[in-house]
């Protein structure tokens, strides 16, 4: 699940992380409850969209293997966007206890 709004962070109570988790949904948040999503005009979406797609191209494959699992999607975007925002802006990803999987294959 992405969750990308200006207080997207705040969208999350225990109760719908819990019912994620106990689904084995992995949930991305463009922003902590803390801090709010940035746009930005010349990156044509919200920072934090623009970090996921840009990560599903290919830039989250951090192990070159040319499998973008959840956990180095996690990684890439958020490293992304806090580079972007001067650290203004700290995405969330939420994951069950299972391990890791593969999101997509970067061709």
């Amino acid at each position: 699940m992405l969750v990308d709004t200006c207080h997207s962070g705040n969208a999350f109570n225990a109760r719908l992380l819990k019912d994620a988790a106990d689904a084995s949904i992995a949930v991305y948040s463009a922003t902590d409850a803390e801090t709010l999503a940035q746009g930005r005009s010349a990156l044509g979406h919200g920072v934090f969209t623009y970090a996921v797609i840009e990560g599903l191209k290919g830039g989250a494959d951090l192990s070159r293997d040319r499998f973008i699992e959840a956990q180095e999607l996690s990684t890439y975007v958020l490293g992304a966007v806090r580079k972007l925002t001067a650290d203004k802006q700290l995405p969330t990803f939420t994951q069950s206890e299972r391990s890791d999987f593969v999101i997509s294959k970067v061709r």
